[in-house]
């Protein structure tokens, strides 16, 4: 028999391999015993497959494990990253502060980096918890606190149910963490020595970090502060051997806040997408911004007013519209929509109130209108802006009378539906104009939505991209996970004119062009990829002079003038180069040129 077959590199026990290499020398050299030999030589061969499987099997679930601790990491970063921007930057943090703990206390490497891992998941079940309780300033209420507590354990239950040690570290964090909430800020109980030493030591690194970071409700207190607050709930809150430990490391853990905080890329999500990404209005975007959006869409859904959705192209108006009819008590009758731009005068006119047969040439039966097909449900009228004076004045008389008369015929058809209608177009200009009647304008206008730029809610944009890559690889059967970090800041500082519409033709044009698994920047359309036009130096009074409207006019901004805008923009980098019309690390080489502090 030949012993090569244990020399196979996937092999588990080295001894074993030994063990092989002895039997088949003795075998050789003492055949009288070769059957006898030779039946142990075919259990050890059996032994060594069943270990070379155990072995195959062990690679196959670690594999499994790395994916399942990542993918619930960047699902968690990315669905906390709409309840605060900050989140990604804050787990991060309270990992290498918990990691650092857990290794000034003692602990052995391996257990100071499953802590590392495992110090996230803590905030798991925060993903269900509603903003207004997760964002609130101050002590919950009882009921708040038992909603908070019910999502804390569903997310307990998500970490129990792994077979893994490494998550089942996660779920001692989470229960210890959360468990012993008391809705003030602290866990309580955590002095006591039951809660297990990884849960004492995150809850520590969490509430330190939360007291030192900015918060949508709260400023971040000095680190001073943090500390002397630390200190005096020794021995009440916190473990007081961990607490000296931390104060005494204070250095070193200033050092990790500084380096994490220095650096622009924060931690980049996966692009996992799930339908319950979709918000109740089946529209995509966790931006606060957007829950503003969303609160006036279950308002007007709650009348039977007219609405009118105003804003730039792209930005989802008939999903607003749609969203507000599905949630009306309409939302089982007709929603009919019609472009108003896309058709000439005679013909919309004809679309919209029908016709009967022979009323003009080509009339060669009777025409049920838009109108007609919505009676007892929604019309939406999009580019509203668009219809001519004529129809402005039928669309006036509709709105009064409740009726409507097909064209050609002269018999009154009452009708009961309600009228949304969307523009991109300033009407209130148009009015001074006289391009649109005015008392139409406050006919339409008696509720009014108005949606949200891409530019404005850029937190959404990783979400957004989420979406399209899981629609069209549904559509192609490609399996592209996501973008490269440059493709992904590329996106974020870019200022999408176009808005949402536009990010999902940039995405559908990388998906012809990409075979790779991520999307990388070669990918995207020249538009997305070529910078702004570079902004020119004035050496005599040290400003920058910047192109718009495509040069026609000049617009130099003085130091000075700089760091006001950015101070307006309560230093947001992305939207002061938007208004410069500069790349955002243009702004940047400016900055540090101008010797402008971050």
């Amino acid at each position: 028999m030949d012993s090569n077959i244990f020399t196979d590199d996937s092999f588990v026990s080295e001894q074993i391999k030994r063990y092989a290499e002895d039997f088949s020398k003795l075998y050789k050299s003492n055949k009288s015993k070769g059957q006898e030999l030779g039946t142990d030589f075919q259990q050890l061969l059996k032994y060594s497959k069943d270990i070379n499987k155990a072995y195959a099997n062990m690679k196959a679930l670690n594999q499994e494990l790395q994916e399942t601790h990542l993918d619930t990491i960047n699902r968690l970063v990315l669905i906390a990253e709409y309840k605060d921007k900050n989140i990604s930057a804050h787990i991060i943090r309270i990992s290498r502060y918990s990691a650092l703990i857990a290794e000034k206390s003692g602990l052995p490497e391996k257990e100071v980096q499953d802590i590392l891992y495992t110090a996230p998941m803590h905030d798991i079940g925060k993903v269900g918890i509603p903003d207004f309780i997760l964002l609130k300033h101050g002590k919950l209420t009882d009921d708040e606190y038992e909603i908070m507590k019910t999502h804390t354990e569903i997310g307990e239950k998500i970490l129990a149910n792994s077979k893994y040690d490494i998550i089942k570290l996660a779920n001692i964090i989470a229960v210890s963490h959360h468990e012993k909430w008391n809705g003030t800020g602290y866990p309580k109980g955590l002095k006591e020595s039951k809660i297990p030493l990884p849960g004492r030591i995150v809850a520590l690194a969490d509430v330190f970090d939360a007291l030192t970071s900015k918060r949508p409700y709260k400023d971040p207190y000095p680190v001073n502060v943090a500390c002397d607050i630390l200190k005096k709930e020794r021995g009440e809150h916190f473990d007081p051997e961990l607490i000296d430990i931390f104060i005494k490391n204070i250095d070193e853990i200033l050092k990790i806040k500084t380096e994490i905080e220095s650096k622009e890329d924060k931690l980049i999500v996966n692009f996992n997408w799930s339908e319950r990404d979709l918000t109740p209005h089946n529209i995509i975007g966790k931006d606060s911004k957007m829950q503003e959006i969303y609160k006036l869409i279950e308002l007007s859904s709650q009348s039977m007013s007219n609405v009118l959705i105003t804003g730039e192209s792209g930005t989802g108006k008939e999903l607003i519209a749609t969203a507000t009819h599905s949630l009306s008590d309409r939302k089982d009758k007709p929603f009919v929509v019609v472009n108003c731009s896309a058709l000439p005068e005679t013909l919309l006119e004809s679309e919209l109130f029908g016709h009967i047969k022979g009323s003009f040439t080509g009339a060669y039966k009777d025409k049920i209108g838009k109108f007609e097909a919505a009676n007892g449900g929604t019309i939406f009228l999009d580019e509203i802006g668009d219809i001519s004076p004529f129809v402005q004045v039928k669309l006036l008389r509709v709105i009064q009378e409740k009726t409507i008369v097909k064209v050609g015929d002269s018999k009154e058809i009452k009708i009961d539906m309600r009228i949304i209608t969307a523009t991109n177009k300033d009407l209130k200009d148009l009015i001074t104009k006289k391009k649109f009647r005015e008392d139409l304008y406050y006919r339409l206008k008696v509720f009014q939505i108005n949606s949200i730029p891409l530019r404005d809610h850029t937190n959404d944009i990783p979400l957004l991209c989420a979406f399209f890559i899981n629609k069209f690889n549904k559509k192609t059967r490609k399996n592209i996970k996501g973008l490269t970090e440059n493709a992904l800041r590329l996106f974020m500082d870019y200022s999408w004119p176009g808005n949402v519409r536009e990010l999902e033709n940039y995405i559908e044009h990388a998906f012809v062009l990409s075979n790779n698994k991520l999307i990388d920047v070669i990918d995207l359309p020249l538009e997305i990829r070529t910078p702004s036009p570079c902004p020119e130096f004035n050496n005599e009074d040290n400003s920058i002079s910047t192109n718009h409207d495509n040069k026609k006019r000049r617009n130099k901004v003085s130091r000075t003038e700089l760091i006001k805008l950015l101070k307006s923009n309560n230093w947001n980098k992305s939207e002061t180069s938007r208004q410069l019309n500069i790349s955002r690390v243009a702004l940047w080489k400016k900055m540090k040129k101008f010797e402008i502090a971050n």
